[in-house]
């Protein structure tokens, strides 16, 4: 999958998932704290992926195309990382796990989301997005 397919599925997926709400207020990470240019963390993903491939506001290089499992694993926001994750449906069990992780991570975004992605790879997010195509 690339990532322009992602943004197309990302685009169907609900954004009222309840646990990835109460992942941003324990890390304190999201809308309402720091800088948040978003509203959700599907807006976040939309925003991402729409500038992808363009410089963006972090002078990315610019490519054709990318895979999503690229993408997936330069996220540095854990509540994004761990939406995704939920939004596709990802079963309670590996998404308890990502929470706990990230909250027993160092108190950094590379580290938390590094975290989810150890309980949650890509692998799985793919495989429950496949069924919104």
């Amino acid at each position: 999958m690339e990532a322009k397919e992602l943004l197309r599925l990302v685009k169907e997926l609900d954004d009222s998932q309840p646990l990835h709400k109460k992942l941003e207020r324990e890390l304190k990470i999201g809308p309402g704290f720091g800088r948040a240019r978003y509203k959700t963390q599907k807006q976040h993903w939309i925003s991402w992926l729409t500038y992808y491939h363009t410089s963006g506001p972090y002078g990315r290089l610019v490519r054709d195309s990318t895979p999503a499992e690229v993408v997936y694993n330069r996220v540095m926001c854990p509540p994004m990382v761990f939406w995704l994750a939920e939004a596709s449906g990802v079963s309670h069990g590996p998404l308890h796990d990502a929470f706990e992780a990230a909250l027993d991570a160092r108190p950094q975004c590379a580290c938390q989301s590094a975290a989810v992605r150890r309980s949650i790879p890509w692998c799985d997010v793919e495989r429950n997005l496949a069924t919104f195509r």
